[in-house]
């Protein structure tokens, strides 16, 4: 007995096949018995409602790692800048005729639900399409910065580095100068800065601030990112009847990003009410346009039954056309088929690589799962340090899974030195984010005194909060400290219930 007393009261120890698919919620808090708790099965991403993203993905490129994916270009971009930009051109066009078009192809592009990093590739094609040069157009801004659409574009440019190098600081100044001169798509790129902290400091309620005048000047762009401040509760409370309404408006306009989101909204019923049959009729109809992201929601949907009877093989085909065209949800998705199908042959190479893709396209959950497969060999060379480097990588960029693998390797050792610091402060980490196998670690943490000072007080309360997110474990220990009278007065019957 005194055993199993002992080990349960251990860090509980990563199950060696965690692994993250975007259809399992990560909220899912499978937690292991063991030591200290580590993570769950969450190896594919988990389409609108995927790491911690609950609402809509509409603007999922942004929550990813902005600066490791900035050099990647969707080929699909270029095609679409060279099909719009030669029906507008004309080699007799000066300068300025030439920028009043690429502003207006720009806010088209953004309309259409191309992110902010695409329109830098988008703007770059158009160009080079010209008879100009992007520092012939450069020259020409810096020279005329009469009015406020031409203050944004300088600002663009600088935002990007087109031409000159990346200066977030000016392109700040810009944006708010043509922004308070009420230039709708200038708002919409402040609100950007405010969310991301380019060229000032992160302030989601000025974020919202801009992009609510955004949306109220007309801009379609902003109403969309409006609905996911909504739908985020970003710089506002969270809204899901007003996400809706966003969306709904923008979709009214027959504009795809709009409708693909209001398709979100009835697939999980946010806003709305559930709805799968017309999410998946508005997917599908926006997969026969070409709509990138509705191929990848096809393919959840088919994976998962969503609206449609249950096909693997259907699933795996959407995940395929979604991941060539760039994807990186549906290139870990698509991994995670080859690695775990049950109607499909499996085929671990091919697994592997579509995670190291979708990893180097910044995809944080393949990253993950390229963390898991190196620590245990699976498909590749069992590599700790490899595990340990992904891991640390996917955590860096708040994976609550990858920091608890990366706080148990941290405890034990397991491609680093120990270090259980370090360990505390990661586990402390993803708990304040209401994560019950974390809470639980860290509470144990606090009553052991490791990596931080004895403290039976915090042990106590970091237990209740991970039993309160139904966390096995916690409750038998926190039964221990009833039992024991650890941090708490010595109550025999209280222990029961919580052992029961």
């Amino acid at each position: 007995m005194q055993q199993v007393v002992s080990s349960l009261k251990m860090i509980i120890s990563p199950n060696n096949n965690d692994e993250i698919n975007s259809n399992t919620h990560l909220e899912n808090k499978k937690e292991l018995r063991n030591t200290i708790l580590s993570t769950t099965d969450i190896e594919q991403v988990e389409s609108m409602e995927s790491i911690g993203l609950d609402f809509s993905i509409s603007d999922l490129i942004e929550d990813y790692d902005l600066e490791s994916i900035e050099n990647d270009c969707n080929p699909d971009i270029l095609v679409h800048a060279e099909k719009l930009f030669m029906e507008i051109f004309n080699s007799e066009d000066t300068t300025s005729i030439l920028i009043d078009k690429l502003i207006k192809l720009l806010i088209k592009t953004q309309d259409e639900g191309n992110n902010h990093i695409d329109s830098k590739y988008f703007i770059n094609q158009c160009i080079t399409l010209s008879n100009n040069t992007s520092n012939d157009i450069f020259n020409w801004l810096l020279e005329n910065q009469t009015k406020s659409q031409y203050v944004f574009f300088l600002g663009f440019f600088y935002f990007h580095g087109i031409n000159i190098e990346k200066n977030r600081n000016e392109a700040f100044e810009l944006f708010l100068k043509a922004a308070e001169d009420d230039y709708s798509i200038a708002q919409v790129y402040l609100g950007i800065c405010y969310k991301y902290g380019f060229g000032t400091t992160i302030n989601k309620i000025l974020m919202f601030k801009w992009m609510d005048r955004a949306a109220q000047n007309g801009s379609i762009y902003g109403q969309i990112c409006l609905g996911n401040c909504y739908g985020y509760g970003l710089g506002t409370e969270k809204d899901l009847n007003k996400a809706f309404d966003c969306y709904q408006k923008v979709a009214n306009g027959k504009i795809l990003s709009g409708l693909y989101n209001l398709g979100g909204c009835y697939l999980f019923g946010n806003g709305v009410e559930k709805n799968e049959n017309k999410a998946l009729e508005i997917f599908k109809k926006l997969a026969e346009k070409g709509y990138l992201n509705a191929k990848f929601q096809l393919g959840y949907c088919y994976y998962n039954g969503k609206g449609v009877e249950k096909d693997e093989v259907k699933a795996l085909d959407f995940y395929k056309q979604a991941a060539r065209k760039g994807n990186n949800m549906a290139q870990n998705n698509l991994a995670f088929l080859y690695k775990h199908g049950k109607e499909i042959e499996n085929n671990l190479e091919k697994a592997i690589y579509w995670f190291n893709v979708a990893a180097e396209n910044g995809n944080i959950i393949a990253q993950y799962n390229l963390g898991v497969c190196y620590q245990n060999g699976k498909g590749v060379e069992k590599d700790e340090i490899k595990a340990f480097e992904y891991y640390k990588k996917s955590a860096e960029k708040e994976c609550v899974n990858a920091q608890l693998k990366l706080g148990y390797c941290y405890y034990e050792g397991i491609g680093t030195e120990v270090n259980k610091k370090k360990a505390f402060e990661i586990y402390k980490m993803a708990a304040e984010k209401d994560y019950g196998t974390a809470q639980n670690n860290l509470a144990l943490l606090y009553e052991n005194g490791e990596g931080t000072e004895k403290n039976l007080e915090e042990a106590i309360c970091w237990y209740n909060k991970a039993t309160k997110n139904g966390n096995e474990i916690a409750y038998y220990n926190l039964g221990q400290c009833y039992r024991l009278g650890n941090g708490v007065e010595k109550d025999e019957i209280k222990a029961f219930e919580y052992f029961k």
